[in-house]
């Protein structure tokens, strides 16, 4: 797929995404103000919405019904918004920008802070509830277990412990390593592509491959530009993993083994999408989270 094909493909996936939001948004909550606007502030920080975007190529891959991948496509974007909240916290990562903003805690306080992440979450739940409820059948509450399976103490918040642990941990190794990647960065990175997948009765296997693979090849990234990059370009705070003797890709094997490791993932999501006619788009945003062009 052509650079300017990609790009305008992806625009229209990510304008279709924040109208369905803000739509959603504008709804009357009966809820206190500060709250929501703390909610708001994150969810509409000016995210590059990877994962709505994938969910929503994900559903022309598989051949998903767009009006039933949406919701989850928003309900997933509470959880990431939500995990990102309680990750800049001072117990957690301790950052004060995020996407080249002052961070949630910075501008409301911690305990809004963490009251906003809270919501953000339970309001994902009670979007996947409702599409439950509306459709009644077993797709539907598929989707739904497996947010909260990938989401939940067997998934990210399990990574994220991990890697909270593996500061003071004096076992840092390779499997310690891998379940981290997967478990706080993969599994959320691949309910985009399972999700729809399940909705269209499609191939889940291919599904969780491709999804692993991205969401491991995007952390080494993410590992990578700690070091090389910078806060005007990241939009937060670098340098702080190896500040705080995190276990990453980079801080176990260097920058020039993580580099080929994110070029053998790419290689691999490559192979296998490659027999599919209409994968083109797929292909190219792994590449571009890859290369991160964007």
């Amino acid at each position: 797929m052509e650079l300017n094909d990609f790009n305008k493909k992806r625009e229209e996936y990510a304008e279709e995404f924040e109208n369905y939001a803000r739509v959603y948004f504008s709804r009357k909550f009966d809820t206190e103000q500060t709250l929501f606007e703390a909610m708001k502030y994150s969810f509409f920080a000016g995210g590059k919405r990877v994962r709505p975007v994938l969910m929503l190529a994900a559903a022309d891959f598989f051949g998903a019904p767009k009006d039933r991948v949406m919701p989850y496509a928003l309900a997933l974007e509470c959880i990431h918004t939500y995990s990102l909240i309680h990750d800049d916290l001072p117990a957690m990562d301790n950052d004060d920008y995020r996407r080249g903003k002052l961070t949630n805690h910075k501008v409301f306080g911690e305990a809004i802070a963490v009251l906003a992440g809270d919501a953000l979450l339970n309001l994902a739940f009670s979007i996947a509830a409702e599409e439950a409820t509306r459709h009644s059948d077993k797709a539907s509450c598929e989707c739904m277990r497996f947010l909260a399976d990938f989401a939940g103490f067997e998934g990210m918040i399990g990574g994220q412990a991990a890697d909270v642990l593996s500061e003071i941990s004096k076992s840092k190794n390779e499997d310690l390593l891998y379940f981290i990647e997967k478990n706080k960065t993969a599994k959320l990175l691949t309910l985009p592509f399972l999700l729809p997948c399940i909705l269209a009765c499609g191939d889940r296997d291919l599904a969780i491959n491709i999804g692993l693979k991205v969401g491991v090849q995007f952390q080494i990234i993410d590992d990578i530009l700690d070091v090389e990059s910078s806060l005007a370009v990241l939009g937060k705070s670098v340098g702080k993993d190896a500040e705080s003797d995190k276990l990453t890709f980079v801080n176990l094997f260097g920058v020039k083994r993580a580099k080929e490791r994110a070029e053998q993932l790419y290689a691999e999501v490559a192979d296998l999408l490659s027999g599919y006619e209409n994968s083109g788009f797929l292909l190219a945003y792994a590449k571009a989270l890859k290369d991160r062009i964007f």
